[in-house]
């Protein structure tokens, strides 16, 4: 295996941005309705990608598998389910919840090859992380 703290520093980064970011979609919520905070998140989002993409000396054009046009849409949903969740029960409570639907989604996309993935065999250390998660989940939404 290769040097992974780059990657898990990355990794790191955007766990600490979908906090920082579920709580100024959860403020902006409040004031302005989960349809606008969705459009300010992704207009903003939209014209930075833009403006990364053609700052890019050759810019990829390359065909995509159809799953990939799924991602704007789940994006959506991301954005806007933590958007409506955090100032109703709360940021730890939406982002315990969404943390544990990602890590079964994975383990799910993982072990049965979807969309793409390398399928990975489920082993005891992933079922004993998916119980302690679910037991996390409980801790923190009773």
């Amino acid at each position: 295996m290769t040097n992974s703290l780059p990657v898990l520093l990355v990794a790191v980064a955007a766990g600490v941005a979908v906090a920082l970011q579920g709580q100024a979609m959860g403020a902006m919520n409040r004031s302005a309705g989960t349809a606008t905070t969705t459009f300010v998140t992704y207009g903003s989002g939209a014209l930075i990608a833009c403006v990364i993409w053609l700052l890019r000396r050759t810019p990829s054009t390359a065909p995509l598998p159809w799953y990939g046009w799924t991602a704007g849409a789940l994006g959506l949903v991301i954005v806007g389910g933590i958007a409506h969740a955090a100032p109703r029960i709360g940021l730890s409570r939406t982002l315990v919840i969404t943390v544990a639907a990602q890590l079964l989604a994975a383990l799910a996309i993982e072990t049965f090859g979807w969309m793409g993935s390398s399928a990975r065999p489920i082993d005891a250390g992933k079922l004993a992380g998916i119980a302690l998660t679910i037991a996390g989940v409980w801790l923190v939404v009773r």
